[in-house]
């Protein structure tokens, strides 16, 4: 057994609000039920086992599944809804001039849901 903090993030950024949550195991037995606090929930779970996480707040929703492994103490939930896309930005350059960008070299990703 590990302790895992669970950390609910609304909308892609650290502002999560209250969630009532239902941690399930694999075999749908009911490990867990409650309501964080600021977000996050600390719960004591095997390590190398999957579980099933639901979280409601006010107008957001989220259903998961999760792998507990040692290496990992916070896991970060959110729902896909409200994922936040933001562009990435490279400038490309010449090796051998530090100082010398390379004509039309910006390149703008940007990551869409499909």
């Amino acid at each position: 057994m590990k302790n895992i903090k669970l950390k609910f993030i609304d909308a892609g950024i650290n502002d999560s609000f209250q969630y009532d949550i239902k941690v399930f195991d694999i075999n749908d037995k009911l490990l867990y039920e409650g309501t964080t606090y600021n977000g996050e929930i600390c719960l004591m779970l095997t390590v190398n086992h999957c579980y099933k996480v639901f979280a409601k707040s006010c107008n957001h929703t989220i259903c998961k599944s999760i792998y507990i492994s040692s290496s990992r103490n916070t896991i970060l939930l959110w729902s896909e809804k409200y994922k936040i896309i933001k562009p990435v930005t490279f400038i490309l350059t010449d090796a051998n001039y530090n100082n010398l960008c390379i004509s039309k070299g910006e390149i703008i990703l940007n990551e869409q849901r499909i």
